[in-house]
């Protein structure tokens, strides 16, 4: 998803690819961290766990090319439902992951984060 957020960005505007690509760019260094250190906890050797985690990261700009093969000649609305789409798949995260975590925890990293993701979110 990461990566046909991205390309369908830049078909829609050159700014709003770039917002999107550095926003999911600053995404993949804790989503990088947990997946390594989920791996590490699992027993899983420093090698493999850096072989696995590099096929991960791969994945976004491999999802870029495929997108961008695939959506070449799209219309407009076709570009619309698509960022629909992707804008969708990250408010699921947060509305079955992220706000559930909130309501059970007294973590103030938690709430800090949270809050500071809505201002990013406004700010960009």
């Amino acid at each position: 998803i990461d990566g046909l957020s991205i390309t369908v960005g830049y078909k829609t505007s050159i700014t709003l690819g770039a917002i999107i690509a550095f926003v999911v760019l600053i995404h993949k260094f804790p989503d990088g961290l947990t997946t390594s250190s989920i791996l590490l906890g699992s027993g899983y050797t420093k090698t493999k766990t850096l072989l696995l985690s590099m096929i991960v990261a791969l994945s976004t700009p491999l999802g870029s090319l495929i997108s961008y093969m695939f959506l070449s000649n799209v219309s407009i609305d076709t570009l619309a439902f698509l960022l629909g789409f992707s804008a969708g798949t990250f408010i699921h995260v947060g509305a079955t992951d992220i706000i559930p975590r909130l309501s059970r925890t007294k973590d103030i990293f938690c709430y800090f984060s949270f809050v500071l993701g809505i201002v990013l979110m406004i700010v960009i």
